[in-house]
């Protein structure tokens, strides 16, 4: 029995266990070969550890290495396109050093930047992509660098207070019970932009993706989920699919240094909720 499904069930996570599995490989448990052992230095801070196998090919026009995150950024839709990060155990557990402060990104030019104003009574909650939670612990800067503008998104508060929340938690209690993870996570469009707030006029996504990566004794783990941006009563695991539907969902090539044999399989899987009992 892999690790992943004993956290999971040890945390009483039964639904999301079953589509994490079906992503992983199906009922059967397989799970894809892997060429080599993954591994984190934590000495190494230069953003390259955020990266699962290669920065991913996006329509973004820039690549920023934060101290806990990495993200590529879209000038035109004033959002990140992908945001890409490592969580580990003592971090989750970390206490935090520092309290949120949401700031525009130094880091981008302002007539590409969204600002706070843009979302005071938009309805709508500036939405981290990478966790500011998952940041602790490392330096009050790692911490303060989440609530840069460029690591949020408009998310609906029910949405992001509610099953998205569910989703995040769930993934941080599987770090904090069986290990280290990758996590890629942003927007999704299902055509034209339909909404914008503010001056800046920031777009609305549609809906967000999560996919996970973790790798067990040379192993690889998968899951993926797009859960549309509105509130909903169905769990998560209602919304796993295969990050091949992601990247066509998004146009984001995620991992293009992984070998193509690997890549292809983990992509392409797709879980199949009618063998849910």
């Amino acid at each position: 029995m892999s690790r992943w499904r004993k956290s999971f069930i040890s945390a009483g996570l039964g639904a999301i266990l079953l589509g994490l599995l079906l992503l992983a490989g199906g009922c059967v448990h397989r799970q894809v070969e892997f060429p080599r052992q993954v591994k984190f230095s934590l000495a190494d801070n230069d953003g390259n550890d955020n990266i699962f196998f290669g920065v991913p090919k996006s329509p973004a026009d820039t690549v920023l290495n934060r101290i806990g995150y990495s993200l590529g950024y879209s000038d035109s839709l004033k959002l990140a396109l992908w945001v890409s990060y490592y969580s580990r155990r003592d971090w989750v557990d970390s206490r935090p050093l520092t309290g949120r402060k949401f700031k525009p990104d130094p880091d981008i030019p302002s007539q590409f930047a969204a600002k706070n104003p843009d979302y005071y009574g938009s309805g709508y909650d500036r939405g981290h992509l990478a966790m500011q939670a998952d940041m602790r612990g490392r330096s009050v800067q790692c911490e303060l660098e989440a609530c840069y503008l460029s690591n949020v998104a408009p998310q609906v508060p029910r949405f992001n207070r509610g099953i998205w929340l569910e989703l995040e938690e769930r993934i941080r209690d599987y770090v904090r019970r069986d290990g280290d993870c990758w996590i890629i996570t942003g927007p999704v469009f299902f055509g034209p932009v339909k909404k914008t707030i503010g001056e800046d006029s920031i777009p609305v996504p549609d809906a967000f993706y999560k996919i996970v990566i973790d790798t067990v004794s040379g192993t690889l783990v998968a899951a993926a989920f797009v859960i549309p941006n509105k509130s909903s009563q169905f769990p998560p695991d209602s919304f796993a699919v295969s990050i091949d539907s992601v990247e066509a969902l998004t146009h984001i090539d995620f991992f293009p240094d992984l070998p193509d044999e690997v890549e292809d399989r983990i992509e392409a899987q797709t879980p199949d909720l009618s063998a849910i009992p």
